[in-house]
């Protein structure tokens, strides 16, 4: 079963004994909600996801959506090209071909850079890749992360309570227990990428 974020705040503040405090708290904890989501996928590939766009002829620069981590695969028109590291001479390469490769550009707001850059408008530009997990906007917001570990971000936001009252034993406490579920997350999330890897194998054997 899947928690919103209303049912992620009540538990964090079950937790850390704070029930009666929901309205002093709960700014404060649907930020600590995210700031815990955004942790248990730090340093992973994050959600995969897919986002295109239809091109202008003579635009080279397409602004990526929000939370992109890194491409995994680039279609021009339904063909993929390949990712190249950027240099001077290719930003200013011209020519009436479709594009033939792409960089990305840009921090914290990345772009995708075409080159050349596309002769013709009205061509479709899709990017599958990796993103982090959206923020939750709503009380009805659901976290991008498997219903089992959905709860251990109520102990990442309990902790931050505790804190914030100066107990940091108790908070300790809460941020071993959203550490465990950290760990096992990975552990999920390794053993999932293994076992689609080995379906893979297993179609191509067929």
């Amino acid at each position: 079963m899947n928690l919103t974020r209303r049912d992620i705040r009540r538990r964090a503040l079950a937790y850390a004994g704070e029930s009666d405090k929901t309205s002093y708290y709960q700014g404060a904890v649907d930020d600590w909600i995210d700031d815990a989501l955004q942790e248990m996928q730090a340093g992973m590939d994050g959600v995969e996801d897919t986002w295109t766009v239809v091109t202008v002829a003579g635009m080279r620069a397409y602004l990526l959506p929000d939370g992109f981590l890194r491409p995994k695969l680039v279609l021009f028109n339904g063909e993929a090209i390949p990712e190249i590291q950027l240099e001077a001479q290719d930003f200013y390469s011209g020519g009436n071909s479709d594009p033939a490769w792409y960089t990305i550009w840009g921090w914290p707001l990345p772009s995708i850079l075409l080159g050349p850059q596309p002769p013709a408008s009205a061509k479709t530009l899709t990017v599958y890749h990796h993103r982090a997990p959206l923020r939750l906007v709503s009380d009805d917001s659901v976290p991008e992360l498997p219903g089992p570990f959905q709860p251990s971000l109520s102990f990442y936001a309990a902790a931050q309570i505790k804190l914030s009252d100066e107990d940091p034993q108790t908070a300790d406490l809460m941020m071993r227990q959203f550490n465990q579920s950290r760990l096992e997350f990975r552990r999920f999330m390794v053993d999932n990428s293994r076992s689609n890897y080995q379906q893979v194998l297993r179609i191509e054997d067929y």
